[in-house]
């Protein structure tokens, strides 16, 4: 954005943690598995706005039942003071709690059924 270089370096890890973050994530055998794929991230500006966007797939399986999958995205929509890094990371922050808010409702209720 700007004259600000966005790159891909530690994306991997920072989302990784975000997903084990997450209630109820565990790396013991469960009958239920998760897989979540990063299909898009991407950020785009205007003058005075900017928003950032996470894509992603989740599929969701129990034992023996066929998996499921749901497409998600995280968003940010937040103004653009100065197209900093620290600014373009806060909204990919931002856009990741929207998203993780999104699985893990859908996850919990999965649950219970």
């Amino acid at each position: 954005m700007g004259r600000t270089r966005i790159g891909g370096e530690g994306f991997t890890r920072w989302f990784a943690d975000a997903m084990a973050a997450m209630p109820g994530h565990t790396h013991e055998r469960t009958t239920r598995t998760v897989k979540v794929t990063v299909l898009k991230a991407y950020i785009q500006g205007l003058a005075t706005l900017k928003s950032a966007h996470l894509v992603v797939r989740v599929q969701s399986a129990r034992e023996g039942k066929a998996s499921d999958a749901r497409i998600y995205r995280g968003a940010d929509a937040s103004m653009n003071w100065a197209n900093t890094e620290a600014e373009i990371q806060e909204a990919f922050d931002r856009a990741l709690t929207d998203l993780t808010a999104q699985i893990a409702t859908d996850l919990q209720a999965s649950c219970k059924g």
